[in-house]
């Protein structure tokens, strides 16, 4: 009997440090593609009159919160209106009361291919984008926002 709980744990833990393993060398991989993705969707002109620009951009901040692996290490380089983006974990942007705010809502990468939605929390709208790597440049294909009610 506990030939079979020592043989199921081992299983279990050898299974856990191939997936930790696994994952990591996954994430090393799409690590430097994550910050072109995010620069293309963000850049979308249909997405720009809901950054409320007015004349003076200067004050404006993007935040966008912090879900693994799109920290703030990993979107080293993100800009809007030549401004860093500043990538807050969720208890920061509660804690500074920020209302307006960019959150992952899903995301797929396979290859050249990559399915992204954003949520604009404050605006009320999802974004989802359809991406392809063309060359070195990511383009989008399709997107449609959707206002939530």
């Amino acid at each position: 009997m506990m030939k079979k709980i020592f043989l199921i744990i081992s299983i279990l833990f050898s299974t856990t440090i191939f997936a930790q393993r696994y994952n990591a060398k996954i994430e090393q991989l799409i690590r430097p593609e994550l910050t072109p993705i995010l620069q293309t969707a963000l850049d979308l002109a249909e997405l720009q009159p809901y950054f409320h620009l007015k004349k003076n951009v200067t004050d404006k901040e993007i935040v966008f919160e912090e879900e693994a692996p799109f920290t703030a290490e990993n979107l080293k380089g993100l800009t809007k209106f030549n401004k860093p983006v500043s990538v807050l974990k969720h208890s920061e942007i509660v804690k500074l009361k920020i209302k307006k705010y960019l959150s992952l809502h899903d995301w797929e990468i396979a290859m050249d291919n990559c399915k992204l939605e954003l949520n604009f929390k404050g605006e009320g709208i999802l974004i989802s984008y359809q991406l392809k790597k063309v060359d070195t440049k990511w383009i989008i294909l399709s997107y449609k926002i959707t206002e939530k009610k």
